[in-house]
This record gives C-alpha cells, sequence and structure tokens, in this order.
C-alpha cells in the first residue's frame, strides 16, 4: 500500500512540475534582486507571490481559483513590480518585465492544471478517467508482483533503486513544503509586527494632534480674553476722555465768562476816570 501511495505522489508531482518550475523560475529572479530591495518590498514581493501560488495550489476549483481574492492578489502583484520599476533606479526595465512574463506563466500554467483537475472531479473527461484507471491497475499489479516477489526472495522495497529514489524525492518534497512553510510564518509575523510598529505610530500622532488642538483652543480663549479686555480698556479710555473734553469745555466757558467780566469792570473804571 505504501508503494501505490508513493506512485500517486509522483503522478501529482509529475502533473505539477510545470507549475512548480515556474514558481521556482519567478523566485530566482526574485533573488537577483533582493540586494536592491528594501526590507518592506522585499515582504511584500514574495509574500504575494507565494500567496498567489498558495491560492492556486489549494483552490479546489477554477471558480475557486479566479474569485476576487485571487484577481485581488494578481493586481497587487503588478501593482507592486510596477512600482518598483518606476522607483527603484537600480532595477532594469528589462528585469522587471521578465518578472511580469514569469508570474503571467506561472498563473496561467496554474489554470492548465486546475482545468485537469476540475475534468476529473466532475468526471467530463472519460479519458483522462480512464487513465487514472489504468494507472490504478498498473500500481496495483505492480503492488502485487512486489509483494509476492518479496513473499519468494524474502527482499525488502528497499531493494529496489526506484523505490529509494522515489521516497528520496517525496522526502526532499516534503522538506520544501516545511521550509515553504517556515518563511510564510516568518513573513506573516514581520508584517504582524509592521503593522504593530505602524498603528502605535499612528495612535501616537493622533494624541498629539488631540494634545495640540487642546493648546490651541487655550491659546484662542486667552486671545480671546485679552482681545475683550483691550476692547473694554480702550472704551474706558474713550469715556475718561470725553469726560475730560467735557471738563475743559466747562473750563473754557468760565474763563471766558471772567474774562467777560473783567472787561466790563474795566470798561466802566475806565470810563468813570475819564468823567472825572
Amino acid at each position: 500500500m505504501k508503494i501505490i501511495l508513493t506512485l500517486l505522489s509522483l503522478t501529482a508531482f509529475l502533473f505539477s512540475g510545470d507549475l512548480e518550475n515556474a514558481y521556482e523560475r519567478l523566485n530566482s529572479e526574485i533573488d537577483k534582486i533582493s540586494s536592491t530591495l528594501s526590507v518592506e518590498e522585499k515582504i511584500s514581493l514574495y509574500y504575494l507571490v507565494m500567496s498567489t501560488h498558495d491560492k492556486i495550489v489549494n483552490g479546489a476549483s477554477q471558480e475557486k481559483v479566479e474569485s476576487d481574492s485571487f484577481n485581488k492578489v494578481k493586481i497587487q502583484t503588478i501593482g507592486v513590480l510596477s512600482r518598483l520599476q518606476n522607483g527603484n533606479k537600480q532595477i532594469t526595465s528589462e528585469q522587471i518585465e521578465k518578472l511580469k512574463t514569469l508570474y503571467t506563466v506561472m498563473t496561467n500554467q496554474i489554470r492548465k492544471d486546475i482545468r485537469k483537475d476540475t475534468l476529473y472531479e466532475k468526471g467530463r473527461s472519460l479519458t483522462y478517467f480512464m487513465i487514472i484507471v489504468i494507472l490504478m491497475l498498473i500500481f496495483i499489479s505492480f503492488y502485487l508482483l512486489q509483494q509476492l516477489y518479496k513473499i519468494k526472495n524474502q527482499t525488502t522495497a528497499e531493494q529496489f533503486p526506484l523505490v529509494r529514489e522515489l521516497e528520496q524525492k517525496n522526502a526532499k518534497l516534503a522538506q520544501q513544503n516545511n521550509l515553504l512553510k517556515s518563511n510564510a510564518r516568518i513573513i506573516e509575523e514581520n508584517i504582524a509586527k509592521h503593522d504593530n510598529v505602524i498603528k502605535k505610530e499612528k495612535s501616537s500622532l493622533l494624541e498629539d494632534n488631540k494634545t495640540l488642538r487642546t493648546k490651541i483652543g487655550e491659546l484662542v480663549k486667552d486671545l480671546d480674553t485679552v482681545y475683550f479686555s483691550h476692547e473694554k480698556f480702550i472704551t474706558t479710555q474713550e469715556k475718561e476722555i470725553q469726560n475730560l473734553n467735557k471738563y475743559v469745555h466747562t473750563l473754557k466757558l468760565a474763563l471766558t465768562k471772567e474774562e467777560s467780566a473783567n472787561h466790563h469792570v474795566y470798561l466802566h473804571h475806565t470810563t468813570k476816570q475819564t468823567n472825572n
């Protein structure tokens, strides 16, 4: 039974070979320009490419893969590449175009694989079904022959070079899968830390803005108080000036009357002396 499962894994590996090849080529090209990228650009680009790959591999049907979520990831990835082309002078246009081409090749190759899986799941392709049946018969026959040979010659599965090679490949694929999961977890943790830093900075800025608004409000109140006090002072001074003007006017009138009276007295005195 272990042989059958191993051979089934090999069959799946062969069908997904083009996909993995395109994925590895794309990652290899990204590695070439990684030294010219910032930490945020690296995380964003690797995460989007890996997310595209995972969404397609884990999609059970063409409809699930071509969902809004998957299309959004594709648009974001192309957008990141375009921003790198416009904002990073160390990366050439040829390198960006090659990355876009490899990304498109990967997604198109994935669509081909999904169509095959969809046909198998829905039973719409008799030819594909017959191939699977024939392969299963071959696998079962191989397994029975292997068991008969094992009983007859008292041998083990490790004596078959093909089986050992298949098990080695399976172990290698499992190791690569674990490594990809580990890298994805690290990237997600880094993104979470970056988001926390941004949230803290945003909270601090909002608090500073609130404090600044409070101080501005207090300054406006103080300014209003000073303005009203100044207006009141001016009004008081104007009233005092008016009262002073009235007082001066009264003095002038009194002085005028006194001068007039003195003048009459003087005239009367002069006239009296003249008559004498």
